[in-house]
């Protein structure tokens, strides 16, 4: 018998599938296991419970007409990531036949599927190519079995394979039944455990190209010169017809990276060089009437006068705003400049595509616009000499920056504080191989490798680990830190320990003075380590023994938190060591979920009662930013503040340490793989996604204390009180249709009106885009309680009620 499938979406006639008009959404279950279904993790295929991580979308798939536009024929496209269809993976290292989803080109074929009901039961389907059928094995392979629990196997391409066990049911969620009145019953006199602020926190992967942008001041895309694999260059030539000279990248003269620009400028008049226009090539954008600083190096073999001159491109390159800097000759010397811009360079939405020159990079589903803002930044020669120009910077003054001696935007800090973020964890993939080694990043930008961040690919070295630490105090967050910690030829305990001593060390020290001989002579504000990423750190015990023995040398022993990359911990051998070190919960296991789940995680983790370890949650992968997003964060927030986890070291914080929403910030048409930001920005400005909201509410009407509650059902509604029992705050939660909730004070009297904020959208694929900022956000109201102590919640909601206690 061939693999079978039962494809299910909408439409059942007389108890035999028949498919809708296609495109249609549908779940791909298997008929022997019909708790799991077909889901997409890490782009590759396997059979799972919902309950495994990841979003509920990643079990949705959009069948939609053949990639290969042959008749009869189907695709399907990932609901998450819609330019992804299922097809063959041959990423190496992954068995024969291995499905997944990815971009296809070429004809289409490989992701292209005939449906034939299978003679056994007209409502199951033969799901096949060239290729086989698909078929689900009994292996469990890639890097997502790694890292989420409950993993059911993988799904392939199978020429061989019959039987039972290829056989499917897919299945529609049924409508949800109608909700039952909610009561909520609490005494407000009786708080409960401190609610942990660090549930607060927000998740940034320097690995992708876009996230650290919201951040980092630097303007420039490419600061030596360097074209990445995944975008264009964004350096374009100015080459007047008026001026004799030549302008070229120079790759055996430079002083960092791997070429330099040379200009040598004869005679004639006009600016000759080269203007960036940032990533993508869109374009900068420039406020008018601000002054923008930066600074460059240049190599001589005599007086030279270099010109950097903000430009409108799109007015034939109109200067706004110049700057001349007078070089004296010689090897590579660093020269600052300042301008002043005289008018604005606006950006504009384009049509991707429609402009050649400019690269609008990963345009999702909701929320991505390709932009064209007006400005560049030229560097050049307008007059008679010879140069090698290397590493630009430029950023606004101080004006636009969270500190005026730190690279950092205030534009990207403010808004994490206008929605409440405590903590930041800096991590991801990207730390894995050796480059991201804490000891290349320290000291100056210009000294650290340069095509090296975005997952091998970026043009970025000046914002790293301790650029966000000092963007972390400044901003009053708390930063937890990920570096390789174990990769090809690194890394040794005492490397580790070195990284205390670098972080915490006087001028006594050696990695102490080395700090301050890096310019920075205070301790870094940091306590939280996380040792890898998402991989078996099997000297994680020795390198944590080496990093406490150097903390007792500065001061800072019994003050750390080391974090273990890895959600299942220690086997038992390294677990015992690891106890023996006596931390307790200042070991961590970092638990990477999907929407939620880690309170279950830590839970479970935590019934082996020969550990003494706590947990972090320092990704929650939606892998979405929609409302469906807001609903599963509202979920999860309530989980976290009604559970409390005690201690098992006496530590002021509960056992789960924190919770950190992956991303802190997306930039929209870049955001590279996980559509997933919590706030957005562009060139231009920055806005708040409907997950980010959740945040924001609750930090607007925040309350310390847990209060107990009591349901007369499961829906997912938790309470906060005041330190004086005055003021009672309810997250309530509602996925399903309009809900009255009934709220009773089992001591005291509850005031007169209920202020109640709602987050409500009827499409759960709603999102805020550029030009409707504003399209999903909190509305509040205040309701008369005198009638009654009853609201209505809308349907699918996140909603803050509070109440007023006398």
């Amino acid at each position: 018998m061939m693999a079978v499938f039962r494809l299910l979406a909408l439409l059942l006639v007389g108890g035999v599938a028949s498919l809708p008009q296609l495109p249609f959404k549908a779940t791909i279950v298997p008929y022997g296991a019909p708790t799991l279904s077909l889901r997409h993790c890490n782009y590759d295929l396997f059979a799972t419970t919902t309950s495994a991580g990841g979003p509920p979308t990643d079990h949705a798939f959009t069948v939609v007409n053949a990639l290969n536009r042959k008749a009869g024929l189907v695709s399907f496209r990932s609901v998450n990531f819609p330019t992804k269809y299922i097809t063959v993976d041959n990423r190496p290292g992954l068995e024969a036949g291995r499905l997944g989803i990815a971009d296809v080109s070429g004809t289409g074929d490989s992701a292209s599927f005939s449906l034939q009901p299978a003679a056994a039961n007209t409502s199951l389907y033969t799901i096949a190519n060239a290729n086989g059928v698909f078929y689900v094995n009994s292996l469990l392979e890639g890097p997502c079995s790694g890292s989420y629990t409950g993993l059911g196997s993988d799904v392939v391409m199978s020429k061989t394979q019959k039987g039972p066990n290829a056989t499917f049911y897919v299945l529609p969620p049924p409508p949800p039944p109608p909700a039952p009145p909610v009561t909520v019953s609490f005494d407000p006199t009786k708080p409960q455990h401190p609610i942990n602020p660090f549930y607060m926190g927000c998740h940034s992967d320097s690995g992708f190209t876009h996230e650290e942008r919201g951040f980092y001041s630097q303007m420039i895309y490419g600061e030596s010169f360097e074209a990445g694999p995944k975008l264009p260059i964004s350096w374009n030539w100015v080459t007047p017809s008026s001026v004799i000279g030549t302008a070229a990248f120079d790759g055996s003269t430079f002083f960092h990276g791997f070429t330099s620009l040379a200009i040598s400028y004869e005679s004639g008049t006009g600016l000759l060089g080269t203007a960036n226009r940032g990533l993508g090539n869109e374009g900068l954008y420039f406020e008018g009437s601000k002054q923008y600083e930066g600074y460059f190096f240049a190599k001589s073999d005599g007086p030279v006068d270099i010109v950097v001159a903000v430009q409108d491109y799109t007015a034939g390159n109109k200067t706004l705003g110049s700057a001349t800097v007078h070089f004296a000759g010689g090897n590579w010397t660093l020269l600052n400049f300042s301008l002043t811009v005289s008018a604005e360079t606006p950006c504009v939405g384009i049509e991707p595509g429609s402009d050649p020159n400019i690269d609008c990079g990963a345009m999702g589903p909701a929320s991505h616009i390709c932009v064209r803002c007006s400005g560049q930044v030229t560097i050049g020669l307008a007059s008679k000499g010879s140069v090698n120009i290397d590493y630009v910077f430029l950023q606004p003054g101080a004006w636009g920056l969270a500190r005026p001696d730190l690279p950092v935007l205030s534009s990207g800090v403010d808004i994490l504080k206008d929605i409440g973020v405590t903590m930041i964890r800096q991590g991801g993939s990207f730390i894995d191989p050796t480059y991201y080694f804490w000891k290349n990043w320290r000291g100056k930008p210009w000294e650290r490798p340069s095509l090296q961040a975005e997952w091998g690919a970026e043009l970025i070295s000046g914002w790293g680990p301790f650029e966000m630490i000092d963007m972390c105090e400044v901003a009053g967050f708390r930063p937890v830190i990920t570096t390789t910690a174990q990769a090809a030829g690194c890394c040794e305990p005492d490397d580790m320990a070195d990284l205390v001593e670098y972080c915490f060390g006087d001028e006594t020290t050696d990695w102490g003075k080395t700090r301050i001989n890096d310019g920075h002579p205070r301790p870094y504000n940091v306590t939280i380590f996380e040792l890898g990423n998402e991989q078996y750190n099997t000297v994680f015990v020795e390198q944590v023994a080496a990093m406490e023995a150097r903390a007792r040398t500065v001061g800072m022993g019994g003050k750390l938190y080391y974090m273990f990359p890895q959600n299942k911990y220690l086997n038992p051998a390294d677990l015992a060591k690891a106890e023996a070190l006596g931390l307790k919960d200042h070991l961590l296991a970092d638990l990477h979920v999907g929407g939620g789940g880690a309170v279950e995680e830590s839970q479970a983790l935590f019934q082996n009662k020969a550990l003494t370890a706590g947990t972090i949650n320092c990704e929650t992968n939606a892998a979405t930013h929609t409302m469906h997003r807001a609903l599963s964060e509202g979920q999860d927030m309530s989980d976290f503040f009604s559970t409390y986890l005690p201690s098992t070291s006496n530590d002021n914080l509960p056992r789960l340490k924190a919770r950190t929403a992956s991303f802190c910030n997306e930039r929209s048409g870049h955001y590279d793989a996980f559509d997933q930001g919590i706030t957005f920005f562009l060139p231009n400005m920055t806005w708040i996604q409907p997950p980010g909201y959740v945040h924001k509410m609750i930090k607007d009407t925040w309350q310390p204390y847990a209060l107990d509650v009591v349901l007369n059902t499961s829906a997912s509604i938790s309470a906060q009180v005041s330190a004086d029992g005055h003021t009672v705050r309810a997250i309530v939660t509602n996925p399903n249709d309009m809900l009255e909730v009934t709220f009773n004070t089992i001591s005291g009297k509850l005031g007169p009106s209920a202020e109640v904020t709602s987050l409500a959208s009827d499409d759960l694929d709603a999102a805020n885009s550029p030009g409707s900022p504003s399209l999903v956000s909190p509305k509040t109201s205040f309701v008369p309680l005198a009638n009654g102590t009853t609201i209505t919640v809308p349907a699918n909601s996140v909603n803050v009620v509070v109440l007023t206690v006398s």
